[in-house]
């Protein structure tokens, strides 16, 4: 937990630095997060969560840019209750909550094309805060790992300069958590990338990129 407080120190510094660098934007950024885990039995986009950070983007041509940011963001799954009669009638009044929360450090690329900048990139987690209960109420038989590290991919439209809508599709590239138990795993080659439960995540957010001053844009 020091170095990532020293981690988000040394960024600050950074950032402030980036405000007086031509080549370096800051950039802040806020949404929300749609989520799901791959291996559990709860499918669909049904976690909400929030987003929320600030990076340094740095241009290096029209065409391409390089972005680091440190995010707070919320991952997780989620159940609801049934309430069709069919269920209320059998009683499977089945629920499940698992929240993550994460400070992320996302590094990546963008690619400018007319007002489109799609992106691609990793990003490395830390958990700071989680909890899991279904209908019978809260526990932690299961606990997950303090980190998580994942590929994302994105398209963003600019609605102007500086501010750009951003849609993020973000996976885990390594299990957070193993499995409840023996599961079984498959067989080569599958078994690969089916070592437990994956974070997958849809991100919408709007990101202002701070503009270059009036003394760089006359040059």
């Amino acid at each position: 937990m020091k170095r990532f407080l020293l981690l988000i120190f040394l960024f600050l510094s950074i950032l402030n630095f980036a405000q007086e660098a031509e080549s370096f934007r800051p950039v802040f950024s806020g949404g929300f997060v749609g989520s799901q885990v791959d291996g559990d039995t709860y499918g669909g986009y049904n976690k909400m969560g929030y987003f929320a950070g600030v990076g340094i983007n740095r241009k290096f041509s029209k065409i391409m840019e390089a972005e680091f940011a440190i995010t707070f963001l919320q991952k997780g799954a989620r159940k609801n209750y049934q309430n069709d009669s069919a269920s209320i009638a059998n009683g499977t009044l089945e629920f499940y909550l698992l929240r993550l929360n994460y400070v992320e450090v996302p590094m990546g690329f963008k690619v400018n094309y007319k007002r489109f900048k799609a992106e691609f990139g990793a990003a490395f987690a830390y958990l700071i805060a989680w909890s899991e209960q279904n209908q019978n109420g809260y526990y932690n038989n299961f606990l997950p790992k303090n980190y998580d590290v994942s590929a994302y991919l994105g398209l963003g439209f600019k609605l102007t300069d500086n501010v750009l809508l951003n849609l993020r599709s973000e996976y885990s590239v390594l299990s957070f958590r193993p499995f409840y138990g023996n599961a079984y795993l498959g067989q080569f080659p599958y078994n690969l990338m089916n070592q437990g439960l994956y974070n997958n995540l849809l991100i919408l957010s709007l990101n202002y990129k701070l503009p270059v001053k009036a003394a760089e844009n006359a040059q």
